[in-house]
């Protein structure tokens, strides 16, 4: 008897384990809400802590959280949502006068299961590291936005060009030089983007230089857009890291230097040719034709301004129908020729007068050519020779869109004692033509203006 006895016991014994769970989710459905809330707050205390070492992470060294932290901070989202739900409704139930026995056992047994969820979760958030290097962010996506961009013949050729160049492999510097304005910036960020959709490089780095070269800013942008920890302030240790980045890596990069004033090492940013082969390429824009010599760009494309249809097509897109009013046409195509082909002022200038009055279209263009004066002023100032100076300002002497014959300048600059240390007319005349030369260069004077 004492035998069948034990053998009940132990086929019973699990059976009332079960339903006394069962039954402790009715009874203590209010003391296991309280206890998950408990256990959530400690969960979220986590929660925070880890986010701060992400967000560190992320500002100090440029790194992404892992993928395993990114599904547990989703997982402990939904687990905020659930125990907000479940005290929700529990605050519903206990403001009812009426009982529910079905409702109290569902939320007392969903918040014992969320409680060992909540515990696996804290378990899971001591994580020996939170982050790792993301992949390297590009200039690309702002060089997909190329707004002031419209499609000229003028400027199809200087693209393919450029296009073709960049898929040499002996050609590791191109220089598109031009005017202040010209567009050489708007038409190398399309040069970049079709180089992306056509899948010639992986990563794009574009950094403006300006007239002040600063090595370390330099350096600082570059290092940030390919995702490279700067730990030293040296700026030869950081164009060494650069070098070795721009070596070792398995995706072709392309660098833009936009807007140089004059010539500087690559290497001393951390582009060294020719150890880096085809991993790496460089464009440059400048004003200054004599920039690109000075680097030895392999491929220099010069960017003329547009054509007076060119011209009024891109003004008219940005000021408007209008434009061809009785009222503003004539101003108009003054503005627009004032503006000598240049896209930046024909944009700026364009949209700015959008749906402005006549009397306002007038103000602008009487305060245009000083603008204009002040632009070419520097880079007036930008000249080397104080010759190459006298020399543009006897062409300025002649009538706009004037062909300056280049034998009547050589008198005027050896009479005027420009050209002292020349011993022959021969000399005088060679001397004179480089100095034409120069300017052109140097985007102050344009083809065909001295013959």
């Amino acid at each position: 008897m004492d035998f069948l006895i034990s053998i009940a016991g132990e086929i019973v014994k699990p059976a009332w384990v079960a339903i006394s769970r069962h039954f402790g989710y009715l009874i203590c459905y209010k003391s296991n809400i309280e206890k998950l809330e408990r256990k959530f707050n400690e969960l979220d205390a986590l929660k925070k802590e880890v986010q701060i070492k992400v967000d560190a992470a992320r500002r100090e060294r440029l790194e992404e959280a892992k993928g395993v932290v990114q599904t547990w901070f989703a997982d402990v989202n939904t687990m905020e949502g659930e125990v907000k739900r479940i005290k929700d409704q529990a605050t519903v139930i206990s403001n009812n006068c009426f009982p529910h026995i079905n409702l109290h056992y569902k939320l007392g047994r969903e918040a014992a299961h969320h409680m060992e969820t909540t515990d696996d979760l804290i378990r899971k958030g001591n994580f020996d590291s939170v982050s790792h290097k993301g992949p390297p962010p590009s200039t690309t996506d702002s060089l997909l936005f190329n707004e002031d961009y419209m499609i000229f013949d003028s400027r199809k050729s200087h693209e393919k060009k450029m296009l073709e160049a960049l898929q040499v492999e002996a050609v590791h510097l191109i220089g598109l030089c031009g005017m202040g304005g010209g567009g050489k910036t708007t038409l190398v960020k399309e040069v970049a983007k079709q180089a992306e959709e056509q899948k010639l490089f992986c990563e794009v780095v574009m950094v403006t230089v300006s007239q002040n070269i600063d090595l370390k800013r330099i350096q600082k942008e570059m290092a940030a857009i390919l995702g490279l920890e700067l730990k030293e302030d040296n700026v030869r240790v950081v164009a060494a890291n650069l070098a070795k980045r721009l070596t070792t890596t398995e995706n072709k990069v392309l660098v833009i230097l936009d807007d140089l004033w004059e010539s500087f090492n690559l290497s001393d940013a951390g582009i060294q040719f020719p150890q880096m082969g085809t991993n790496c390429k460089v464009v440059i824009t400048t004003r200054n034709k004599g920039v690109c010599e000075g680097m030895r760009c392999q491929e220099i494309v010069e960017l003329k301004t547009l054509s007076d249809e060119e011209s009024w097509s891109l003004f008219k897109s940005r000021a408007g129908d209008a434009v061809e009013s009785p009222t503003i046409r004539n101003l108009a195509h003054n503005v627009a020729r004032e503006c000598a082909g240049l896209p930046l002022a024909l944009v700026v200038l364009g949209t700015a007068l959008k749906g402005k009055s006549p009397e306002i279209w007038e103000a602008v263009l009487m305060q245009l050519n000083k603008q204009l004066f002040q632009s070419i002023q520097l880079s007036f100032n930008f000249l080397e020779s104080e010759a190459a100076k006298s020399c543009f300002l006897l062409c300025c002497l002649y009538p706009e869109d004037w062909n300056i014959p280049r034998e009547e300048l050589m008198p005027m600059m050896v009479g005027g004692g420009l050209l002292a240390d020349v011993e022959t007319l021969n000399e005088a005349q060679s001397r004179v033509y480089l100095l034409l030369d120069h300017l052109k260069a140097c985007s102050l004077r344009q083809r065909s203006r001295a013959h």
